[in-house]
């Protein structure tokens, strides 16, 4: 099935997916521990989802900017400061003392793995045959989608029997498993080159996501047509627009936003972006509800997470 890759090549592929993997599951599994970080740190069920919403807004940030990222910099600096910055992100959330360093430690653990994820990605096309790429991509999807429900469970027994906390250790273990196998075995290179980054872009684009996001976050505190959700949501739109107009002007764009006037793709990243939102809702909402109004614990809720995703 993989006689036609490179055995050292397939070495580095399922290093990568391993942290993939490991960075994905930290995504959703604090939203078990929703309703105990609100207790600990005395916040409301609005400031604590911010430490998953606030995963996400990374996420959108960091993403876009791989392209400068995968042609800057060779796949072992890559990939070693990934993970490295996804043990202080895991460590900070693990000794952190108030929900606004819970929140700085989950921004390293989002940065960790919007650079993994898709650079996770760019390797398999790179080492696959065309005519696998299917294989490969179904396996990557296994590997990003199966983890993070199983760690959910674990990540549930966990809170339940020795605190919320002690789920962060165990990543911060992981991690530097990874982080020795990437020491060890991530020999390849795919060259680099003098890739600019349009720092124009990435602010509109930070700036886009975080309006957007933070306006949809205070309807749950303000009404709906409230000046702190409609001008931040504004401010958003409006510098998500610029943010792709730009990028069909400069010769080296963060995002290739052609790919959109593909009427077939555009209309399926329509129904992804409306599927990922609900989810990410439901996956908030669901802990919250189960824990905070309903009474059962986190073993509880990590298996009704499960049987929703």
């Amino acid at each position: 099935m993989f006689e036609n890759v490179r055995k050292d090549h397939l070495k580095v592929l399922f290093i990568f997916l391993i942290a993939s993997s490991i960075f994905a599951t930290s995504q959703s599994i604090v939203t078990t521990a929703l309703v105990p970080i609100m207790e600990d740190f005395n916040v409301s069920s609005i400031i604590a989802q911010w430490s998953y919403s606030i995963f996400l807004l990374t996420l959108g940030v960091v993403i876009p900017l791989n392209a400068f990222i995968s042609r800057r910099f060779k796949a072992k600096t890559i990939y070693i400061s990934a993970v490295s910055c996804f043990i202080i992100g895991s460590l900070l959330c693990y000794i952190s003392w108030n929900i606004i360093t819970l929140i700085m430690g989950r921004i390293l653990q989002a940065v960790a793995y919007g650079i993994i994820m898709p650079y996770t990605q760019i390797i398999l096309l790179k080492i696959a045959p065309e005519d696998q790429w299917q294989m490969f991509m179904g396996i990557y999807g296994i590997s990003i989608a199966f983890t993070p429900v199983l760690g959910m469970i674990l990540g549930g027994y966990i809170i339940d029997i020795y605190g919320w906390k002690n789920i962060f250790s165990i990543f911060v273990a992981l991690s530097l498993l990874t982080l020795v196998l990437g020491l060890l075995f991530v020999k390849i290179d795919f060259g680099c080159e003098d890739y600019p980054l349009d720092i124009a872009s990435a602010i509109l684009s930070f700036t886009g996501c975080f309006g957007v996001i933070f306006g949809f976050t205070n309807i749950s505190q303000y009404s709906i047509m409230s000046v702190y959700v409609l001008l931040p949501i504004v401010i958003g739109a409006i510098c998500l627009i610029l943010f792709f107009k730009r990028q069909n002007k400069i010769e080296k764009p963060l995002i290739n936003m052609s790919i959109l006037k593909n009427r077939y793709f555009a209309i399926g990243i329509l129904v992804l972006v409306i599927g990922y939102f609900m989810y990410n809702g439901c996956t908030a909402l669901i802990p919250i509800f189960v824990q905070g109004i309903a009474g059962h614990d986190a073993i509880t809720t990590s298996l009704i997470v499960f049987l929703e995703d």
